[in-house]
């Protein structure tokens, strides 16, 4: 490819799902991958003679969007039964969380799982349109106050009652949304930890938690634990052959020195 519409650093399957997008709509996609394989995180190592494994052992925030644009069901990818949730306890009372299923804890506890679970899914859907648009700007253009009318839209249509409850729950710390609504300690724990995936703040920390938890729970597992069948690599050769049928010309061993701002042929050396 002498010339290009868009480059796209690292080959990890951020970059690659980036890159197939970006081909799939008319771009012309340059992807540069720094080691001799795709896959980053997700690619296979050997970790023993004769056994690999990815450092990525699960895809539970996977868009399902990405998946059905891409079409990766076509080039090989399928998901194998959600694995369960389990929080160990030193006295051998243990928790089991598998969608809306609980089990090893109490009577209350038990019937307000899956009530929880099935609320915070409404708010998901509610605001997965937000996860898949650039984030509009205040006083943008006429594009950018759609987003926030159709956001605003969907919040309304909640009703009074579910909407105020959302605005509530988005500004609070995971530890204190868990300990309104559950009495466990070993539940507690694991839902304030299932909230803290893919973030860098404290259970206790305010506004940290609910949007992350909520982000995972719209992909395509629904906050569920999702595996694909072969593992992580099976994603990326997926990934892959999607990258190559819609045109992305991929380079490896491909290492970026520096990113040329101003005008250049190349763009970057």
């Amino acid at each position: 490819m002498n010339s290009c519409d868009a480059i796209v650093i690292g080959a990890g399957h951020n970059g690659l799902v980036c890159a197939s997008l970006l081909a799939k709509s008319g771009k012309r996609v340059l992807l540069l991958e720094a080691s001799s394989e795709v896959g980053g995180l997700a690619a296979s190592r050997e970790f023993s003679p004769g056994f690999k494994a990815s450092p990525v052992h699960s895809v539970n925030n996977f868009s399902a969007s990405v998946v059905k644009q891409l079409d990766l069901t076509r080039h090989g990818l399928t998901f194998l039964s959600p694995m369960p949730t389990i929080g160990l306890s030193a006295d051998g009372a243990h928790v089991s969380l598998l969608g809306d299923q609980i089990s090893g804890v109490g009577a209350k506890d038990a019937d307000t799982y899956p009530r929880y679970r099935q609320q915070l899914l409404k708010y998901a859907q509610t605001l997965s349109m937000l996860w898949e648009k650039n984030m509009p700007r205040l006083g943008g253009d006429l594009r950018d106050a759609l987003v926030y009318a159709q956001a605003g839209l969907k919040m309304r249509l909640l009703g009074a009652e579910d909407m105020g409850e959302l605005v509530r729950i988005l500004a609070l710390p995971m530890r204190d949304l868990v300990s309104e609504n559950f009495d466990n300690p070993i539940l507690k724990a694991m839902l304030c930890w299932d909230g803290l995936i893919g973030n860098k703040m404290a259970p206790r920390s305010p506004n940290n938690a609910v949007l992350p938890l909520m982000l995972r729970m719209s992909g395509a597992g629904e906050g569920d634990y999702l595996v694909p069948k072969g593992g992580a690599s099976a994603l990326v050769a997926a990934l892959l052959n999607a990258a190559r049928e819609v045109g992305v010309d991929i380079r490896t061993n491909a290492a970026v020195a520096n990113i040329v701002i101003e005008p250049d042929p190349d763009g970057m050396r």
